[in-house]
This record gives C-alpha cells, sequence and structure tokens, in this order.
C-alpha cells in the first residue's frame, strides 16, 4: 500500500520547505520594503539628475519616472508599497499619467525652462 498525503503538503521529492502563512508574509513584506527603498532612490537619482543637468531634464526624468510608476501600479497585483496611495488602482493609474503628461508639457513649453545649449534644448 502506498501513504497518501494531504493535497496541502508538497508532493515532490527532495523539496522540504514547507510554505507556511507567516514564511508567505515575510517575503511580500521584504518585498513591498523594497519596491519602498527603489522609489526612494530613484527620487534622489531626479533630484542629482535635475541639479547636476537643469530643470527640464529633471522635469524629463520625473515625467518617465511617473509613467514608470503608473506602468507598475497597472501591473503589479495588489496594492505595492510605495507606489500605491488609493484602493482603486484606476485612480493611481490616471493620476500618475496625468502628473506625467503635465510635467512633460511643462517641460516642453515653459519659457523659464527654455535653454539655449545642452542636451534635449
Amino acid at each position: 500500500m502506498t501513504e497518501q498525503t494531504p493535497a496541502s503538503t508538497p508532493t515532490h521529492q527532495g523539496e522540504d520547505t514547507d510554505i507556511t502563512p507567516a514564511a508567505v508574509l515575510a517575503t511580500r513584506r521584504a518585498l513591498r520594503t523594497g519596491l519602498m527603498w527603489v522609489m526612494v532612490g530613484a527620487i534622489i537619482a531626479g533630484v542629482v539628475v535635475t541639479i547636476m543637468t537643469g530643470p527640464k531634464i529633471g522635469a524629463f526624468y520625473f515625467a518617465l519616472l511617473m509613467i514608470i510608476v503608473g506602468t507598475l501600479r497597472w501591473a503589479l497585483p495588489g496594492q505595492p508599497f510605495g507606489i500605491a496611495a488609493r484602493e482603486q488602482k484606476w485612480k493611481d493609474i490616471i493620476f500618475c499619467y496625468a502628473v506625467s503628461a503635465g510635467l512633460i508639457i511643462l517641460a516642453s513649453t515653459s519659457y523659464a525652462l527654455r535653454c539655449t545649449e545642452g542636451f534635449l534644448c
């Protein structure tokens, strides 16, 4: 006779890892914290880019960052910590894309951000 295993236990031989709710929560918490620190790093990098290259390229950088955040919010399931502000996903997505469009229009048309030499002028 063969021994039957419950449906919740892994049936693969050589696999000795148990998936517990605590392990799943710990992994999710680590991923959420990691995404938050990536966002903090991207914002700090944007400030450095703005200081080093000027406000026009900085505005384009932050517009691109908002497009990336909106796309990640659209693609990732649930409410990723660091990029989700509301329960309704579509509100976050619309907000991110609207801010990005505003930054692109500002950087492209503002007289104060015009330059006569340099990259993307």
